[in-house]
């Protein structure tokens, strides 16, 4: 079945995790009349665990800039773990208490799509990995590898079902609520905020008419228009074992989010033995298999965000089924033995240009 995504294409939580993988390659000529973007104006701030860059090519006015940010934050004081006060933190520290705690609308719909990914995955992604995550506190100041005796009691707090989430009766004077019915849970929306916050912003920029842009939340690259009238974006594919700057291939992006997820993000060394930060809630530890790094192509980011967790701790074989399964997402493979796989609906459209790699059947 041909994958929804497809024709778009042929037209065309915590720390600086993904910069490492995705960086931009775009020229800064410009063009004559409304064909393409003019000079670029750029503004960054520090937020979600990262440095977020919003680039805006069409004379931009600061209330777009301040108003982004504005998203950014929101959604920083809503679904981070180190505001006290967060959405997030409250549920977590009510696990179990058998009382319902009132989210905004904002946590709901990421919580929403959160579940159906864990569901959609057979877990690979989970909103529940909270408890997972603080025990071995990779690149935090107690980061460990546990052992098996610490690792299996969680496990069954890593159960993405004892999440409940009740609409509001009346939506105009109610806010949603959140459970966690096992005490001991907690929920880390890191892999998928900021996809939704890329999201809100993009869609913000192109309702006040917006029409050249790149956002880039942490790596997570958004683009918003082409960067002229019958040219994409092209994005650089950094190679994940090397310096900045060194790409293994290219992509065009037209109105997509383009996201990594990768071995070489966020990791720590012990005893020769190097542990990652992708965790598999299956068994309690990092993803073991032969992926570097997968990324994920969408027309949503926190589509996604989430995604790419999910295809990389799935592995290849597994992963790529995950990925035929889902109409709104392609992906990129990259292994270990240097080998990039890419799926069907984008294989026309990468370019290898690093020849220490090879192109593998998809």
């Amino acid at each position: 079945m041909q994958k929804q995504i497809t024709p778009r294409i042929k037209s065309l939580g915590r720390l600086l995790i993904r910069t490492i993988f995705i960086y931009i390659v775009f020229s800064l000529s410009s063009c004559a009349g409304d064909s393409g973007p003019g000079e670029p104006v750029r503004r960054t701030i520090q937020s979600l665990g990262t440095i977020i860059t919003v680039t805006i090519y069409d004379d931009p006015k600061d209330e777009y800039f301040s108003e982004s940010f504005r998203i950014v934050r929101k959604i920083h004081d809503l679904m981070s773990l180190e505001v006290e006060e967060s959405d997030l933190n409250r549920l977590n520290r009510a696990a179990g208490s058998g009382r319902p705690i009132a989210i905004d609308p904002w946590t709901y719909e990421v919580l929403e799509e959160a579940i159906h990914m864990a569901e959609v995955s057979d877990s690979a992604f989970t909103p529940a990995i909270e408890p997972l995550v603080s025990l071995w506190d990779i690149g935090g100041p107690d980061q460990q590898v546990p052992d098996e005796n610490q690792v299996a009691p969680l496990l069954p707090l890593l159960d993405y079902e004892q999440i409940r989430l009740y609409e509001p009766e009346d939506p105009s004077s109610n806010s949603p609520r959140a459970e966690l019915l096992t005490p001991g849970m907690g929920v880390d929306l890191g892999g998928i905020a900021k996809g939704y916050a890329a999201d809100l912003v993009s869609n913000y920029l192109k309702k006040e008419g917006v029409k050249h842009a790149i956002l880039d939340f942490g790596g997570n690259i958004m683009t918003i228009g082409r960067k002229t009238a019958d040219r994409p974006w092209i994005i650089g594919l950094q190679r994940p074992d090397m310096q900045r700057g060194v790409y293994l291939g290219t992509l065009p992006a037209d109105d997509l989010s383009i996201v990594t997820s990768g071995v070489y993000e966020r990791f720590f060394i012990e005893d020769d033995v190097r542990y990652h930060h992708l965790l598999d809630s299956r068994d309690g530890f990092p993803a073991d298999n032969r992926l570097e790094g997968v990324v994920i192509v969408s027309d949503v980011s926190m589509t996604a965000d989430g995604y790419s967790t999910a295809v990389f701790v799935k592995g290849l074989e597994q992963g790529k089924e995950l990925v035929e399964s889902r109409n709104e997402i392609e992906a990129i493979f990259i292994t270990g033995d240097l080998q990039v796989i890419v799926s069907p609906g984008l294989v026309d459209q990468f370019t290898l240009i690093d020849d220490s790699f090879s192109l593998g059947e998809w």
